[in-house]
């Protein structure tokens, strides 16, 4: 059987009394599998680039795996997305998770590529493209694709990840307090593998602590 994974959101603000990295730290000793953050880099709420402070994450963790929930693929080439990838997929010893999402906000997409709104077809269209611009890069020298929002020619790449680098997909659904375990559950029951929690309100390591405490024995004995 597949061994479940569990991991948490960890914020990228950036407002005074913030500390990810203690988050994160907090999360590995009550035996989490990741840590996830978002990918919101504008706004008036100060926060920080998503990839900037997964790495910094990294750095000073030592098992805990880290994921990007999910980098938004317009802001990005894909084939620096897959440099960066593979690179801190290296340095931290292969704990790195490959999250994309296709943008949701055209407002932060032209906020930052002053790109002109897109169709949600034409958004998946580019987020199809992207993953085959990552997984060229890593799988293949000189790798050329023409695409109609991302092209590369005779690409190659190195070093390439010595493992195959997971890519997760954004996805997103209900939560609740008291029926956490049993919504998990049905999703076990229909293949799930791996859970990622967002904690929110004015205790979040209370939360995720209560979380690691009693959610995750309780679904881990059903698996």
């Amino acid at each position: 059987m597949t061994d479940l994974i569990f991991g948490v959101g960890v914020p990228t603000s950036a407002a005074p009394g913030d500390d990810p990295v203690g988050t994160a730290l907090e999360a590995e000793r009550l035996g989490f599998d990741f840590v996830s953050a978002a990918d919101h880099p504008i706004g008036s709420s100060p926060s920080y680039e998503t990839t900037t402070m997964l790495t910094w994450i990294a750095a000073h963790t030592s098992q805990i795996n880290v994921a990007s929930r999910v980098l938004g693929v317009p802001f990005r080439r894909p084939a620096m997305v897959a440099k960066f990838a593979a690179s801190l997929d290296l340095l931290s010893g292969g704990r790195f998770i490959l999250g994309l999402g296709a943008g949701y906000s055209d407002q932060e997409i032209a906020g930052v590529v002053g790109g002109p709104a897109m169709s949600p077809a034409e958004k998946i269209e580019g987020l199809s493209e992207a993953i085959k611009v990552v997984l060229g890069a890593w799988t293949r020298s000189g790798y050329s694709q023409r695409g109609n929002h991302h092209s590369v020619s005779d690409l190659t790449m190195e070093p390439r990840p010595a493992h195959p680098i997971p890519v997760w997909l954004g996805t997103f659904g209900p939560r609740a307090a008291e029926q956490v375990v049993s919504q998990l559950r049905r999703l076990l029951a229909i293949g799930f593998t791996g859970f990622n929690f967002l904690v929110s309100g004015p205790d979040q390591r209370g939360t995720m602590r209560r979380t690691a405490e009693e959610v995750l024995p309780a679904v881990r004995s059903t698996g």
